[in-house]
């Protein structure tokens, strides 16, 4: 059995083989490579679940195409995982263009706000494995047997948007845990106006982010006033609004 199976659902991506490249080089356990090229449209969502349903790993990773890593990610990640655990490694950009990781700044924490978009935490001083309330969705781990029992990929959402938020809501309100393991990084890709890269290699509606957003608050919004409170109310949370969907919430029981 393998460790670990690296899911990459990828669509006309110019930096696929020099993710796979990276990874070769960089992995050190029992690590595979498992890639889908959507090139006749099936969505990200659906496309990572037919790769996780190839995999007979303990743990699989859902990686963006565009991605680089530091030496030993795998062994690292895995080194601090157990199966109430999704994990991600601390966030830096890349340089896609010289394939060089840009090292500062670095993300460790997440949030989602009240339209559950997620957005990042200003930088702070917690190292070690640290616990996020939401998640940017290029790149995490968990074990396969939660990655279906928690249906951490639903694809009523659609091809894409909302996957970070949807990952790391349906994880704490079942049990588990997010974390950023800061002793691990690696650099992804953004692509557009103010990036190294502008160009973007497929079609991204906006109004089908939009319904995947609807549909995740649809089904989560009323349920997560506790984690709003865990986290102290990030961004444009407040005690009102919490106070609202916890009202809205004893109204559906």
């Amino acid at each position: 059995m393998k460790e670990l199976s690296i899911l990459i659902p990828a669509r006309n991506e110019k930096y696929l083989q020099q993710t796979i490249d990276d990874i070769q080089r960089h992995k050190e356990v029992d690590t595979e490579i498992l890639v889908g090229r959507d090139e006749k449209p099936i969505g990200q969502r659906a496309m990572t679940n037919q790769l996780a349903r190839q995999s007979t790993a303990r743990y699989v990773m859902k990686l963006d195409a565009h991605c680089s890593f530091q030496q030993g990610f795998d062994r690292i990640l895995i080194e601090s995982m157990d199966d109430r655990t999704v994990m991600t490694p601390m966030l830096c950009r890349l340089d896609a263009k010289n394939w060089q990781i840009i090292p500062k700044p670095f993300t460790k924490k997440y949030y989602f706000d009240a339209n559950l978009v997620f957005q990042y935490c200003k930088e702070d001083t917690e190292w070690g494995l640290i616990e996020t309330m939401g998640l940017q969705g290029s790149c995490f781990i968990v074990s396969r047997k939660n990655y279906w029992k928690w249906n951490l990929c639903d694809e009523k959402y659609g091809s894409w948007g909302a996957q970070g938020s949807e990952v790391a809501i349906k994880t704490w309100l079942n049990g588990g845990r997010v974390v950023t393991n800061t002793d691990v990084f690696y650099g992804h890709l953004f692509r557009g106006q103010g990036q190294n890269v502008t160009e973007i290699p497929y079609e991204r509606k906006s109004e089908d982010a939009k319904r995947a957003y609807d549909l995740l608050k649809n089904d989560y919004l009323y349920r997560i006033g506790g984690l709003v409170e865990k986290f102290n109310y990030p961004g444009d949370w407040t005690p009102e609004k919490v106070k609202q969907l916890c009202t809205y919430a004893d109204s559906k029981k």
